[in-house]
């Protein structure tokens, strides 16, 4: 028996596609409050994974109805993340694929707290 649950990625470029068209979107990044605040996606609010499984329940309610996207470096702590929410009832959270890193690769607009050196 298969039990392997689909997970709902997003790319980047139809994140970037979806931002510029207005449509809402609600980010939470569940890295830490530090890898957080030296760079993020504009927008995006931060619920540190650690943190994650004691604000699920209000967060699932909190955002049903709406498009939520879930970040993290590379996208592991969003699955983890997004199976909170499917526990709480929220199952059709999505997760931006390959995280911050393809993110940044890609010239995802970001929010740096320092430019980095060369830029």
């Amino acid at each position: 028996m298969n039990t392997h649950q689909h997970v709902a990625m997003v790319e980047g470029a139809n994140l970037r596609s979806e931002m510029v068209q207005g449509r809402p979107v609600v980010m939470v990044d569940v890295r830490s409050e530090r890898e957080f605040n030296e760079v993020h996606i504009p927008g995006a609010v931060n619920v540190p994974l650690q943190q994650f499984a004691q604000v699920a329940a209000e967060l699932a309610r909190l955002t049903q109805g709406r498009d939520l996207v879930l970040v993290c470096r590379t996208d592991r702590r969003a699955q983890q993340a997004r199976q909170l929410l499917a526990d709480q009832g929220r199952a059709d959270a999505r997760i931006l694929q390959g995280g911050m890193v393809h993110w940044i690769d890609e010239d995802g607009p970001t929010q740096w707290a320092q430019r980095p050196r060369g830029c």
